[in-house]
């Protein structure tokens, strides 16, 4: 599975995709070990897809490991400590 991550949070990811790639994506689905990359920071962690659109998806994060927690809340600090010095 290949898409664009739109928006990401300590619970999940909204991820745009190619209308074929959604098509065999059913609501309640697990992907396990999915490979997640934030710019520099990579993720791998269980997802699961809990609402679809034509092209967009909601994934919330499943058993996240301590060091997955970490990475992501890192990263999340980082995005928005830029956002504040751009202000």
């Amino acid at each position: 599975m290949k898409g664009r991550i739109t928006d990401v949070s300590m619970g999940g990811m909204a991820v745009t995709f190619s209308k074929a790639e959604l098509l065999d994506m059913k609501e309640g689905d697990v992907f396990l070990r999915t490979h997640i990359y934030l710019e520099t920071r990579n993720l791998m962690g269980d997802i699961k897809l809990m609402k679809k659109s034509e092209i967009r998806a909601a994934f919330s994060f499943e058993k996240m490991s301590d060091q997955f927690q970490e990475v992501l809340a890192d990263y999340l600090y980082f995005k928005i400590s830029q956002y504040m010095k751009n202000k």
